[in-house]
């Protein structure tokens, strides 16, 4: 059985496109707003905040009238507005690759719509742009490669070790990867952004940085269930921030064991919101663009999968922090 994505089936010039739904949080039409031209970059002032205004057709290459209407999507933690001729509306289509010749870079593949034609799927952080830089995981030397992700089984499964006694069932480790990337290609990574989850911020004594916790899916109400609270309340939240404490720890645990670095560990702060608002937070120093460690593992919890929850430690410079592991390790070696 083909699977099946929830689209916004959109015009942009002449050519019906499909937009993920778990990027939109809502439409609405140009008209009514006014659009400004800042240093070069289109904005429309949508409800008090100012939005990056994308037109696709442009992007795409394509002839176009002057567009109608607007989608505001979630691209890499940040809010902006895409312009497009048409709104036609929501649909649940079954996908299909892509032929060779037809490929581009602004799509990930096709879907069917109900009259059998074949919509383009938007990748929308290329239509935007985002990604547009090579990967920077090929400038990481091997050892550094290696460093974070002896980091990233370190912190796992002591992560694992310690939640286990938290909440007296096995916690076995069901996979963990470590990688360097862009701020904003590390957020595109979490999951949807409209979807509910929680983030746990641990800053470090002495103004030497954060580690960032994310928790997505349904993840947090099934540590809240299997720890008999509700997310919903302060007990639960507590419950949360706890978890929280104790995996960051695990993995600040690692970094110290490799590097020698001491990191003392404030009190943390939990926040529970849309992942998508949770990220623009943490971006509003404009450094989407920044180097960040990327550090994902997902859990078995009473012979359950899915408890997946990613760190990003932000506690010195990357290239200090790859520096010492990479000396580490070579003196391991």
């Amino acid at each position: 059985m083909s699977e099946t994505v929830h689209a916004l089936v959109v015009r942009v010039g002449d050519v019906p496109c499909a937009l993920p739904m778990s990027h939109v949080e809502q439409t609405f039409r140009l008209g009514s707003y006014r659009i400004h031209n800042v240093g070069g970059t289109l904005c429309v002032l949508f409800r008090g905040k100012s939005l990056p205004l994308y037109r696709v057709a442009d992007r795409l290459g394509l002839w176009a009238d002057e567009p109608t209407d607007a989608v505001i999507v979630w691209i890499g933690g940040r809010r902006m507005a895409l312009a497009v001729n048409e709104l036609i509306g929501q649909s649940d289509l079954p996908r299909t690759p892509l032929p060779a010749l037809a490929s581009s870079p602004f799509c990930t593949g096709a879907l069917i719509d109900q009259s059998g034609g074949i919509l383009p799927l938007l990748d929308l952080p290329a239509v935007v742009g985002i990604f547009e830089a090579p990967s920077i995981a090929s400038s990481l030397t091997a050892m550094q490669q290696s460093a974070l992700r002896e980091v990233a089984n370190i912190g796992s499964g002591q992560a694992a070790t310690a939640l286990s006694a938290m909440i007296a069932q096995e916690v076995d480790l069901s996979f963990s990867e470590a990688m360097l990337v862009r701020a904003s290609e590390a957020t595109a990574m979490l999951g949807s952004p409209l979807e509910t989850s929680a983030l746990v911020e641990t800053p470090i004594a002495g103004n030497n940085g954060r580690v960032v916790l994310v928790f997505t899916g349904d993840a947090p109400n099934r540590l809240c269930s299997l720890l008999g609270v509700s997310m919903s309340d302060e007990m639960g939240r507590s419950a949360l921030r706890e978890v929280g404490n104790i995996l960051s720890a695990s993995y600040m645990n690692g970094i110290t064991m490799l590097t020698g670095m001491e990191l003392e560990p404030d009190p943390p702060r939990l926040e529970v919101d849309m992942l998508g608002k949770l990220l623009e937070r943490l971006h509003d120093d404009g450094k989407g663009d920044e180097l960040v460690v990327f550090m994902r593992s997902s859990l078995i919890i009473g012979g359950v999968e899915g408890f997946n929850f990613t760190f990003v430690p932000q506690i010195t410079a990357v290239d200090e922090l790859l520096e010492r592991l990479e000396r580490a390790m070579g003196a391991a070696a």
